[in-house]
């Protein structure tokens, strides 16, 4: 019985384009862009050696534990569209002049994510938006928008106090005020060339209003955050995590 314990990252996608031939005509082209790291590998027998020598496992259900002594720091586990950081243990049943039977499941690995040993971290989030509408000619005195939080940094679970003002001094209703909380991936792919591509996706959003023409609007919101993996998967290179809002 063989055990195998792997650590890895994987990115992978495709992009066509066209161009044209020689003979002018138009013809697509598809580039696949991978990248891919390797964190650890650990094997070992289980049960048996590779020596070549047969040992005989007895009837009916047999109990064999295992262990394996992970890396100090390794980048939390990930599966996303374009890539993944994946752990797995493959075990395999080796059966002279039979068929080798093989099982593999995946485990999750989560890396300590301590905020307080990242100043910036602690800083608050300021966010302005102003707008102006036209009308022939004329712009309209400006709308704005300002929103805040305390600190940067929360951990799932966590409720976020945002303060949102808005300075409507338009002649223009503002309907509603979303707060979107965006999970932000940039995969890297290093074959042939490097490459990267950035996914924003809406985790969580949270809304109020409206804010009338020549008005000003204040509200305090809050935003729980849900069980999301950590950001900066620390040490992986070719995947990069963030959220914003």
């Amino acid at each position: 019985i063989h055990v195998k314990f792997k650590g890895e990252a994987h990115t992978e996608w495709c992009e066509s384009r066209n161009q044209e031939t020689s003979d002018g005509k138009t013809e697509s082209t598809d580039t696949m862009h991978t990248g891919h790291e390797e964190y650890f590998q650990v094997s070992y027998y289980l049960l048996g050696s590779n020596s070549g020598n047969e040992i005989e496992i007895p009837a009916g259900k047999q109990v064999y534990n295992f262990t394996c002594a992970l890396p100090p720091v390794l980048p939390s586990s990930f599966e996303g569209q374009y890539g993944y950081v994946r752990y797995t243990v493959k075990v395999t049943l080796d059966r002279p002049w039979k068929f080798d039977q093989e099982t593999k499941m995946a485990f999750t690995v989560i890396n300590a994510f301590d905020l307080n040993l990242n100043p910036s971290y602690k800083e608050p989030i300021h966010i302005q938006l102003e707008k102006t509408f036209c009308c022939f000619c004329c712009a309209s005195p400006p709308l704005s928008v300002d929103v805040q939080a305390p600190v940067s940094g929360y951990v799932p679970g966590q409720k976020i106090p945002i303060r949102v003002e808005v300075d409507n001094k338009s002649n223009v209703q503002l309907h509603l005020v979303k707060v979107f909380l965006r999970k932000v991936v940039t995969y890297r792919a290093t074959s042939p060339t490097n490459q990267t591509k950035k996914i924003k996706d809406v985790v969580l959003t949270i809304q109020e209003g409206p804010a009338p023409a020549g008005t000003t609007k204040s509200w305090d919101l809050t935003m729980e955050v849900p069980p999301i993996p950590p950001s900066d998967l620390v040490n992986c290179n070719i995947i990069d995590l963030d959220y914003d809002f």
